[in-house]
């Protein structure tokens, strides 16, 4: 199966998006482009805006303000059955009193498309999720990770110029939702349709994403690749929400062009590269990754801790670590290491200057 030749510019481009419910603002100001081909997902806790972008998207809701456009012509005021999408649930939404075939087809049998045409593009789409063969069975004969890949086969027949996909593997256990991310990563390029997808799991987008939108109380935090958005976030609540992190307050001693000098809970001092002018005495919020954190018993220059739990999860170890007034650290070792620390250790957790994520007090 093939779609048309992209043209120039943007697949999808959302602008300046407004819409309010009840006097509540849900979105202020949205504004987002995916390229063709490209994987977008947008991601924020329960509230954010996301599932109402997209329903903004797929025609299901009206903006109050703001235009969607979809290679480079603006549909805002075109129904929902004339955008050119296809849509992937979270509930699978297949019939189950029709076969595989008849669901998979059911779309081109409603705009009453040749019967030949139909087969070829059902075999096609069946081909690509890798369901050859299925065609005579119902949705109670499959597994749920068939199911989904019959939505997802039924939302390519139509030639979509952009998928759209609202948490369609949330459903699943663990380790199929992990076999169906690769999958649909698969079936994505494959077919070289643009998607925008839509979930609360922060892991899932980093899997999955060519690009992730985060969003927090109808606003952008922050846009960019999945490495740029983990290592180098905006704000407190990004490094918070993609990916873990421990946080705390530093208070900056001295500062120059070259660096500032914190003084860290407990008493530690560190100094950082600064990228922005700081005042001594000026309250720092850091972060950092448990992954960034290294464990020694006899180093100098780190954090004295004292490691108050520890876990084994397959290929870490992961720990919580005791500083002096009380405050937790988060770390993680490789499960294979030699001589790993026991709880109720005293360790030293070394942290590279480099590896700090450094706020200012109002957390941006």
């Amino acid at each position: 199966m093939t779609l048309a030749a992209p043209e120039n510019g943007s697949a999808l481009e959302l602008r300046a998006l407004r819409k309010a419910f009840n006097g509540s603002t849900v979105l202020n100001e949205i504004s987002i482009s995916a390229g063709h081909g490209e994987f977008v997902s947008l991601v924020g806790p329960s509230g954010c805006g996301k599932t109402t972008t997209l329903n903004i998207i797929a025609g299901f809701e009206h903006p109050d303000s703001g235009d969607v456009l979809i290679g480079g012509r603006s549909i805002v005021r075109t129904p929902s059955y004339r955008r050119e999408l296809g849509m992937v649930f979270q509930s699978h939404a297949l019939f189950p009193h029709l076969t595989v075939f008849d669901n998979v087809g059911f779309g081109l049998a409603m705009r009453r498309m040749p019967k030949a045409e139909i087969n070829r593009r059902v075999g096609a789409a069946l081909e690509i999720v890798r369901l050859s063969g299925f065609e005579t069975r119902y949705p109670r004969e499959l597994s749920g990770g068939q199911q989904q890949r019959v939505g997802i086969a039924r939302a390519l027949t139509v030639q979509p110029r952009v998928i759209l996909m609202d948490e369609p593997l949330s459903s699943l256990d663990a380790k199929l939702r992990r076999e169906m991310q690769v999958e649909l990563r698969r079936i994505q390029r494959s077919v070289g349709v643009t998607a925008i997808y839509v979930t609360h799991d922060q892991e899932e987008a980093l899997t999955l994403s060519d690009r992730i939108v985060l969003m927090n109380k109808g606003v952008i935090e922050q846009a960019g690749t999945p490495d740029a958005i983990y290592s180098r976030p905006a704000s407190e609540f990004v490094a918070g929400f993609i990916g873990e992190a421990t946080f705390l307050d530093g208070t900056v001693i001295e500062a120059g062009p070259n660096g500032v000098s914190l003084r860290l809970p407990g008493g530690c001092m560190i100094t950082l590269p600064a990228d922005r002018r700081f005042s001594a005495g000026d309250t720092l919020r850091l972060a950092v990754r448990p992954d960034r954190v290294r464990l020694d018993r006899q180093a100098a220059g780190g954090l004295d801790t004292q490691v108050l739990a520890r876990a084994f999860v397959g290929p870490f170890v992961r720990y919580v670590l005791g500083l002096a007034d009380g405050t937790e650290l988060a770390a993680q070792m490789p499960a294979g290491a030699e001589d790993l620390p026991q709880e109720g250790e005293t360790v030293i957790a070394r942290i590279k200057a480099c590896d700090w994520l450094v706020f200012d007090r109002r957390g941006s």
